[in-house]
């Protein structure tokens, strides 16, 4: 099951929000690309850099007799892409990106499954990475945790990481497994000691926010550590009751799984990178090397930490829950006014915990209007494992139709954390979706044309709406009203109440066969019908015009006969089968289709009869090349032409019964052939 959050969380809904909460801090500026850990100058990334790691393979690690640990790397000068029947080696050219930067060294199979895992501290012995089953849960000896692999500014001068002499205190042994984190694809794992009791806030409710600015921190396949801040958080999606965040614009490689996704805006680390999204490589052939070109920017990222949370001690003060409070009403309609939230301070914080309430500022005119009141005073301090309430008041009378969001600020003052405790309302929002929207194609002959589809317009909100279909040709029929041909277009509104549907049968009006006949190869003719909310109406709208199109090829068709039959013997009279062509026409063209099986093509004879008694011998135990069944279609301008020709059939009236006689002329108590389908494809042209 896959379902969307509601509109709030969608760029077309955050148009028409009224009022915004204000986020910790601006988005910054975009970057194009990855930087080197040592341009990274800001407090708040170059701390989360202290709480990068990689996991690797113990065998990729040497110690040496000082006691530090050497890490076996080798410059990145040649890409090596997988390929059948075995992997080949290309040279990248001296100006690729991350060209001579180090890679770790594949040791074995293992080993060059986990060398690429990056991880990030989230307690002060516990690390989070995406292991896609690679890692051994029952074998966590086998893996070696490093920290400080990233380049460092000294003196304004990038300084790549030592990787013959690494500090015996930046690796750490992985002791255990606490959690797997399946299907989410995380696995938490505790360390021989503890790193550090500093480390990142990790999102327990709530959800990334759409806009809010997201950083990636991680060892993207290169070493050493990079930074991203270009991306941003996107819609939101539920699937198979995980929720699952959407990221646009950060940039990774292949093979940087486990990188840390911090939310900026809210300083919570959303979620660790399921993949990197990969380079596109291009060849250059004068210089006989690869360069790195463009790359996509990476989407796929793995469910909210808000599931994996329980699992990592909690430091600072926690609301229960950070998710907003939603309202979706007509207008006019009513909501359930209470919701009651906590405040708490957790029993694993290190002390007491300083906070501040900050209610909601007052509505302007035409929005809901939320009040709240604290269990206890607006500014205060909570012991470990104590807590207050807050009851939410909210109501949306006389409030306007739209999107309104509102809000009050929960304030660590001991750790510096600032959330938002939010409601959206959703007042008389329209929204429909049509279903199918895929392009409708139709060949017909002549009238009458039967042949129509429909659409379903369905409304997923409490508000009904009307919608209006309008054709851009006034060949097409509504609900069997069809115009003439000096008429416009038709149009229809739609009334599709509250959570409803209905449906619009769109069809061929008659006067189309006065249309021109479509050539052969030529472009169909071609018309759609679009959807919209009707004009007039008041509130703001979800998804705009959705368009559904329609060709039709006028002037041919094709018509299957039974099929599915064994092919008799000539003293049995062969098999004789037919087709009913409901159209009045005349002829331009004939093709015939015919698909036999377990019968060589030199024991078929095959004849087909018009409506009118014109008869023709197709097929006279022919010989193909190679030689098997008679499969194809006998064409006269075709490949595989008929024994006798088939413009004989031309300007001669179609409609009719037609009839198609197949005969094994070669049976003989041997194995008996099958006609597996045929059909007649007709064109038709002007009778003369």
């Amino acid at each position: 099951m896959r379902r969307f959050l509601p509109c709030v969380l969608t760029a077309v809904c955050l148009a028409v929000v009224s009022s915004a909460s204000a986020q910790t801090e601006p988005p910054p500026d975009p970057l194009a690309d990855w930087v080197d850990a040592c341009y990274a100058t800001k407090p708040d990334i170059q701390a989360l850099l202290e709480h990068n790691a990689l996991i690797i393979s113990e065998d990729a690690l040497t110690e040496n007799p000082s006691g530090t640990w050497s890490l076996n790397v080798q410059p990145f000068t040649q890409y090596v892409r997988p390929a059948e029947p075995s992997p080949y080696v290309l040279d990248l050219c001296p100006q690729a990106r991350f060209y001579g930067q180090p890679q770790v060294i594949k040791i074995d199979a293992h080993a060059s499954d986990v060398t690429r895992r990056s991880a990030v501290q989230v307690g002060p012995d516990l690390v989070l990475t995406t292991w896609h089953n690679l890692f051994a849960p029952s074998q966590p000896g086998w893996y070696k945790v490093v920290f400080g692999l990233h380049a460092r500014n000294v003196g304004g001068e990038c300084i790549p990481p030592d990787f013959e002499n690494i500090p015996a205190s930046q690796v750490y042994d992985v002791e255990a497994v606490v959690a797997d984190g399946w299907p989410l694809d995380m696995l938490l794992l505790r360390l021989d000691r503890v790193v550090s009791d500093h480390y990142p806030r990790v999102r327990r409710s709530g959800r990334g926010w759409p806009g809010d600015a997201m950083t990636g921190i991680g060892h993207p396949q290169r070493l050493a550590a990079k930074v991203d801040r270009a991306a941003k958080a996107g819609p939101t999606t539920i699937e198979e009751d995980r929720e699952w965040l959407g990221v646009k614009n950060v940039n990774l490689l292949p093979d940087s799984s486990g990188s840390m996704v911090y939310n900026r805006s809210q300083r919570i680390l959303e979620t660790v990178a399921k993949q990197g999204g990969g380079p596109t490589l291009e060849w250059l052939p004068a210089q006989g090397c690869l360069m790195f070109g463009h790359r996509e920017g990476f989407t796929g990222l793995n469910a909210s930490l808000r599931y994996f949370a329980e699992h990592i001690p909690a430091f600072e003060l926690v609301v229960d829950s950070l998710d907003p409070v939603f309202h979706v009403v007509p207008l006019g309609g009513g909501i359930d006014p209470t919701h009651v939230r906590t405040v708490k301070a957790p029993l694993s914080a290190a002390g007491p915990i300083d906070y501040q309430i900050v209610p909601p500022a007052p509505p302007a005119p035409g929005q809901p209007s939320l009040s709240i009141v604290v269990g206890g005073p607006l500014t205060g301090t909570l012991a470990p494992g104590t807590q207050l309430d807050v009851l939410e008041t909210a109501s949306i009378h006389g409030a306007s139709c739209g999107v309104h969001e509102l809000s009050y600020e929960v304030r660590d003052l001991t750790n510096g954390f600032v959330d938002h405790a939010r409601q959206v309302f959703e007042i008389g929002i329209r929204e429909f979706t049509v279903a199918p929207l895929a392009r409708w194609r139709i060949r017909d002959l002549a009238a009458p044309f039967e042949d129509e589809t429909q659409y379903t317009v369905s409304n997923p909100r409490p508000t009904p709406v009307v919608v209006r279909a309008t054709a851009s040709q006034n060949w097409l029929k509504f609900n069997g009203v069809e115009p003439g041909s000096g008429d416009p277009p038709p149009s229809v509104d739609l009334l599709v109440e509250a959570y409803g549907s209905t449906v619009l049968t769109v069809g061929i009006a008659a006067w189309a066969e006065s249309l021109p006949y479509t050539p052969p190869g030529g472009a169909p003719h071609q018309a759609s019908v679009a959807f919209e909310v009707a004009p007039g109406d008041p509130c703001p709208t979800v998804g705009g015009t959705l368009t559904a199109e329609i060709q039709f090829e006028f002037g041919s068709e094709s018509f299957n006969g039974p099929g599915g039959l064994p092919i008799l013997s000539s003293s049995e009279g062969g098999t004789l089968v037919e087709v009913d062509v409901n159209e009045t026409f005349c002829i331009d063209d004939v093709n015939l289709g015919v698909f036999t099986s377990g019968v060589l093509s030199d024991r078929i004879k095959a004849r087909l009869t018009s409506p009118l008694e014109i008869r023709r011998l197709v097929w006279d135990r022919g010989i193909l090349a190679p030689p098997g069944p008679l499969r194809g279609v006998l064409d006269d301008e075709g490949a595989l032409h008929p024994f006798e020709s088939l413009d004989v059939f031309d300007d001669t009236q179609g409609g009719g019964t037609w009839r198609f006689r197949v005969t094994d002329v070669g049976l003989s108590g041997g194995l008996q052939g099958s006609l597996d389908s045929w059909n007649l494809d007709l064109r038709a042209r002007h009778c003369p």
